[in-house]
Formats: structure tokens, sequence, C-alpha cells
């Protein structure tokens, strides 16, 4: 079993501009044929020569780079995003058909279950609060032209336009609101 040498010498501007041009073709066998170990020496060799970080990722496992999207991310839309995704928890929260919005079904039993999950807390309206604080809108649902009653069986859809199904991506355009407290010290200075 070989070991990385102590010293990471600085790589031939050759195979530097051959990796950089290599960033751009998708099917990078060169990557997908890479151990974990050397996976990371590589990650360490691309991060010391000060390369672009697309390159990085390139060479990177998908899943690492979309966690590394995901670090910018607030927490509370990281695991409200996780939460939605989570096929184990369908019954009681998972993504709308079109998955341009989610379903909480069932609210208490959802406040009960999942919310601990995921937060310190199992309360519901606390949960609603944070999504209203981020820009998520609830959808109204008509039954035979009449509002629906809020009822422990109702379902409670809520979207958001940077939240959608298979588009973590989008996490990043998600804006907590300012609070008034702050916007009026803005308007007074």
């Amino acid at each position: 079993m070989s070991h990385p040498p102590a010293h990471i010498a600085p790589l031939p501007s050759a195979i530097l501009n051959s990796l950089q041009s290599s960033t751009s073709n998708a099917n990078n066998s060169f990557a997908a044929n890479l151990t974990p170990s050397e996976t990371k020496s590589m990650e360490t060799l691309l991060e010391s020569q000060a390369l672009p970080s697309s390159t990085t990722q390139v060479i990177s496992n998908p899943h690492q780079t979309q966690r590394a999207k995901m670090q910018n991310v607030p927490a509370f839309l990281n695991k409200l995003y996780n939460m939605v995704e989570d096929p184990g928890s369908d019954d009681l929260i998972r993504w709308a058909t079109d998955g341009t919005s989610f379903i909480v079904a069932r609210h208490v039993d959802f406040a009960k279950r999942v919310l601990p999950r995921f937060f310190k807390h199992s309360n519901f309206s606390s949960f609603v609060r944070q999504l209203n604080m981020y820009g998520f809108h609830k959808v109204p649902h008509l039954q035979q032209g009449v509002l629906q009653a809020d009822d422990e069986s109702e379902q409670w859809e809520f979207s958001n336009p940077h939240f959608q199904r298979n588009q973590p991506d989008l996490l990043l355009l998600v804006t907590r609101k300012k609070g008034r407290d702050s916007d009026e010290k803005e308007h007074g200075n």
C-alpha cells in the first residue's frame, strides 16, 4: 500500500491545463474511475494549485458538490428540503405533484412525528412562522366553492418560487425577510 508523499509538488502546467480543459467534458471518465482516497488526494492537489472551483467539482463526488452548495443555505431551508425529500415521511409531508410546492397532511401528526426529527420542537405554528419568514405562502384550497376549514385532517400546501423538487441549488435564492425593527432602523438612518 503506497502512502502519499509528505510534500505535494506543484503540478506541471501541461497537467494543469489538461485538468482545466477536462472540466468542460461532462463525460470525464478519469474522475469516475478514482477511488475515494484518490479523489481526496486530487482535491487536495487542485486546491493547492488554486484552480477554479468548477475543476474541483468535476472530480469530486456529485453528492459532495451538492452538500457544499447547501452549506451556504440557512439551516432551516436545508432541514425543510431534506424533510420534504424524505420518502419515509411522505404520508405527512411530500412534494406536490408538479414539484413547485409541498404538502403537509395531518399537521398534528406531522408536528408530533416529523418536526422533532429535524428541529428542537414539535410546534407546527412555529414551523409555519419560519416558513412565512422565508417567503413561503400557504396555497388556498377550495372545496365545493368554499375555502376549507382549518381542522386536523386539512392538507396545508406551501410554495416559494425558489423551493422546487430536484433543484436544491435554488435554495440560495430563498431569502429571509427582514424584521420590522430592522426596517425601521434602515428608514431612520
